[in-house]
């Protein structure tokens, strides 16, 4: 079975388009976001049967898991209390976005939670968590006084004795002093939303953002064009086009290594796009076309951030975006009929296919009843 050759990263093809990507987005996000509601409905529905059964079966007095989860059992809920294991590759940690808002304490474990503070007390005074005898105690087991004060009562293994443990206990009575319970449930409160409350788009989008984040320049996406002419542009200014100079790096036996539009060079993007002498005169034809007197384009970005300067009129910022795109299409269009069906170039044929093409793109993509082809072909709309 042959293998074809892999263009793109994978990584860049799931990645948004936000982040320069593809936009084609990942099913393991997806999965991971899917499975971390169960997290959430696990700490929000404290009397529903799946959360007392799931209790029943795998929590224990000593258990310091975010979620229960008992050693030596199988199932389907180990592989769920074990998602943060595949969230630590991105720096995330799960249990880190459900915050606590105490109430009556009851539902909200005093060390293993997080619930005051940017950590849960058990990583924030380490020395006091090995003191503590129940290590999945919750707030009210501790915190006492009726909700009319706080009073806070300890079960050490042994009272704290050193510098390190009676520092942590001083620094954690002063972050303590202010909690009150109330008559209340405990609520929790999901950090990725502006609400409150876990969706599993927030998270994804929070995964999204971490794994991949603004790292590539963006690419104008034109709604005007149709994908494939945009991915065309996308392709090109990633230098991800099968041009001569990228076949022969990958060993790849072919006639001949010179630009067949000119045959003076060596086929690379810059020059079939910018440098080649057809280009440069189709390029100058399509500017006096467009009636805009911009110099031509030093690198392949530079052909789709055009439409940004400042002496183009914004009404028509896009159309020439547009007409960059009919140019990328053309010239690889014409490229492609002389290496496969050996073609000769012709600039007057590629002046009207650039026309042609930008007007039968926009004209199945938008509603304007003034655009024609007499105004179109004139660039005076």
């Amino acid at each position: 079975m042959s293998r074809k050759i892999s263009w793109v990263s994978w990584q860049r093809v799931i990645a948004p388009i936000e982040s320069g990507g593809l936009g084609l987005g990942s099913l393991a996000d997806k999965n991971l976001s899917l499975l971390s509601k169960w997290w959430w409905r696990f700490k929000t529905e404290p009397l529903s049967l799946r959360r007392r059964t799931i209790a029943a079966i795998h929590k224990t007095n000593r258990n310091c898991t975010p979620i229960p989860c008992k050693p030596g059992l199988v199932g389907a809920w180990i592989s769920i209390s074990k998602i943060n294991s595949h969230l630590n590759c991105f720096d995330i940690s799960l249990h880190n976005l459900f915050t606590g808002q105490v109430g009556n304490g009851a539902n909200i474990r005093l060390w293993i939670d997080k619930w005051i503070g940017e950590e849960p007390l058990c990583n924030t005074f380490p020395a006091l968590f090995k003191l503590e005898r129940h290590k999945d105690c919750v707030i009210k087991d501790r915190c006492t006084g009726n909700g009319q004060f706080s009073q806070w009562e300890w079960e050490w293994i042994s009272p704290p004795a050193s510098t390190t443990e009676l520092y942590q206990l001083q620094e954690m009575l002063s972050q303590l002093r202010n909690v009150i319970l109330t008559n209340d449930t405990d609520t929790w409160k999901w950090a990725c939303n502006a609400t409150g409350i876990f969706t599993t788009k927030s998270m994804k989008n929070h995964l999204i953002k971490t794994a991949h984040g603004p790292n590539h320049w963006i690419f104008p996406w034109n709604r005007l064009a149709p994908i494939k002419a945009n991915i065309l542009g996308w392709r090109l200014e990633m230098n991800r086009l099968p041009t001569t100079d990228l076949l022969l790096q990958r060993k790849i036996a072919i006639p001949s290594t010179t630009c067949l539009l000119c045959n003076t060079s060596v086929e690379s993007i810059q020059h079939l796009f910018l440098e080649c002498p057809f280009a440069d005169i189709l390029w100058s034809l399509m500017l006096s076309w467009c009636k805009i007197p911009l110099r031509r384009p030093l690198q392949a970005k530079d052909l789709f951030e055009l439409h940004m300067d400042p002496s183009i009129p914004p009404n028509k910022a896009k159309h020439i975006n547009l007409v960059v795109l009919s140019y990328c299409w053309t010239i690889w269009k014409v490229r492609n009929e002389r290496v496969f069906s050996n073609k000769e170039p012709s600039i007057r044929f590629a002046m009207k296919e650039i026309k042609t093409t930008s007007y039968l793109w926009l004209a199945n993509r938008t509603n304007s009843s003034e655009l024609d082809w007499t105004k179109w072909s004139s660039f005076n709309f």
